[in-house]
C-alpha cells in the first residue's frame, strides 16, 4: 500500500495468511504443552490414588492386627481357665449387646448384617486387672459391702469381680466413692481391701476373680460413607456397655471380612485334662457353630467349639478417593475374598460365594492378614 506523504515508501507487515498461520502455530503449541500437562497430572493422579488406597488398607490392616494381637490382655492363665464355664445369662448384673458380654473370648465376628453385607463386625476384649492370675477370698460381707483378703494392691473403681460358683458366675462392679484421683482403693495393713459392689452377692468364703476394667474395641464398616470405624466400649453404671468414643480409621472401604482359623481336636489329652488342638486346618465365617450366639451359649473350655479358634483371618478391600480416567469405559472390577486356601493338604473353606463386584473408573487394592491368637485362655 502506497503512502499518501510518501509515496515511494512501503509499509510492511503481517498479511492475514501469515497472521492465521501464527495463530495456527500457537495454538498447536498450546495444545501440545496442555497434552504433556494433562498426561502428567493423569499419571500424578494415578499413582495418588493408588498410593492413598494402598496406604489406606495397610493402615488399617496394621491397626486391627496389632489391637487382636493383645486380644486377652489382662486374662491370665488361671483366671481365664476358671471363667472358661462361664456362659451368656449367668453373669448377673451385665447387659451387653452380641458379642460384647463379659466372657474372656479375645476375639468375636459379628457376620449378621444383612445376607448381601460386604462388611461383618469384630469385637476385641481386654481387660487391665490390679490383681494378677489367682481368685481371692471374701473375708467379711455387710450388703453391697464386702472385705476381700489377700489383695495387698487394692483395686480400682470401676472393677469387675466374678464370682465363679457351681451353678455359673456372677459380676460385680466396684462402686467405690471413697477412691483416690486415680481411681484406686487401697488395702489395709493386712492387706484386705473393703469395696463396695454394685448389689449385694457375695458370700463370706467365696472366691472372686478380678477381671480389671473391662474394655471392648468394635471395628465395623459405615454403609453409608464406606468408612472403617473403630469403638471403645468400657463397662459403665449399672453394668451397661456404653461407648467412650468412635475414632474413623480410613474412608473407601468397600468390603471387611473376617474368618476363624479352626483346628481340630486331637483326641490327646495334654495338661490339665484339656484335649490338644491341632494347627489350622479350617477357615470360616461367623456361620454356625461360630456366631455369637452360640459362644454365648457354650462353656470356652469344650473341646468342639470354641477352643478350636486358633486364629483370625482379614480381608479388606479399599477403593481410591479419585476417579481415574484411565479406566473410564471399563468393566466392573470384581475380587474374590480369601480366595487362597493355601496351607495343609486338608485345609478347607467356607464357601466364599460370588465375586464382589465393584463400579468401573476407580482403582481398587485387596489385603488379607493371617492373625495367630497367642492366647492362653482358649488354647
Amino acid at each position: 500500500m502506497k503512502s499518501f506523504f510518501f509515496p515511494m515508501i512501503r509499509q510492511k507487515g503481517m498479511t492475514i495468511v501469515e497472521l492465521m498461520v501464527a495463530v495456527l502455530i500457537a495454538s498447536l503449541s498450546i495444545y501440545a504443552v496442555y497434552q504433556v500437562y494433562e498426561g502428567t497430572e493423569r499419571a500424578k493422579r494415578t499413582v495418588a490414588s493408588v498410593g492413598d488406597a494402598q496406604v489406606s488398607g495397610l493402615y488399617a490392616i496394621h491397626l486391627i492386627e496389632s489391637t487382636i494381637r493383645s486380644a486377652g490382655v489382662g486374662m491370665m492363665r488361671d483366671s481365664g481357665q476358671r471363667l472358661a464355664g462361664c456362659i451368656a445369662g449367668s453373669m448377673g448384673g451385665v447387659t451387653s449387646p452380641a458379642g460384647l458380654t463379659l466372657r474372656p473370648l479375645p476375639v468375636v465376628i459379628d457376620g449378621v448384617r444383612t445376607p448381601d453385607d460386604n462388611f461383618d463386625d469384630i469385637f476385641v476384649f481386654s481387660g487391665a486387672p490390679t490383681l494378677r492370675a489367682f481368685p481371692v477370698q471374701v473375708a467379711a460381707v455387710a450388703g453391697p459391702v464386702v472385705t476381700v483378703a489377700g489383695t495387698p494392691l487394692g483395686f480400682r473403681s470401676g472393677d469387675v469381680l466374678i464370682e465363679v460358683t457351681d451353678s455359673g458366675c456372677q459380676a460385680y462392679i466396684i462402686q467405690n466413692a471413697g477412691a483416690d484421683a486415680q481411681g484406686r482403693i487401697s488395702a489395709d495393713v493386712a492387706g484386705q481391701t473393703t469395696v463396695t459392689l454394685d448389689r449385694a452377692g457375695p458370700a463370706v468364703n467365696s472366691w472372686l476373680i478380678d477381671i480389671g476394667t473391662p474394655k471392648r474395641a468394635r471395628f465395623y464398616v459405615d454403609p453409608d460413607t464406606n468408612t472403617l470405624l473403630m469403638e471403645d466400649w468400657v463397662l459403665g453404671a449399672g453394668g451397661l456397655w456404653i461407648i467412650n468414643r468412635r475414632d474413623p480409621i480410613v474412608s473407601g472401604v468397600m468390603s471387611f471380612r473376617a474368618q476363624y482359623g479352626i483346628g481340630p481336636n486331637t483326641g490327646d489329652v495334654g495338661a490339665g485334662g484339656r484335649r490338644t488342638i491341632g494347627e489350622v486346618n479350617e477357615w470360616r465365617f461367623a456361620d454356625a457353630p461360630w456366631t455369637p450366639a452360640v459362644f454365648d451359649t457354650t462353656p470356652l473350655d469344650i473341646d468342639n467349639t470354641v477352643r478350636r479358634i486358633r486364629a483370625i483371618r482379614l480381608s479388606i478391600i479399599v477403593r481410591s478417593d479419585e476417579q481415574d480416567i484411565n479406566l473410564a469405559g471399563g468393566g466392573a472390577v470384581q475380587f474374590v475374598p480369601f480366595a487362597d486356601c493355601s496351607g495343609p493338604a486338608a485345609t478347607t473353606c467356607s464357601p466364599v460365594g460370588p465375586p464382589l463386584s465393584f463400579s468401573a473408573g476407580w482403582r481398587y487394592r485387596m489385603y488379607e492378614t493371617v492373625i495367630p491368637l497367642k492366647n492362653v485362655i482358649l488354647n
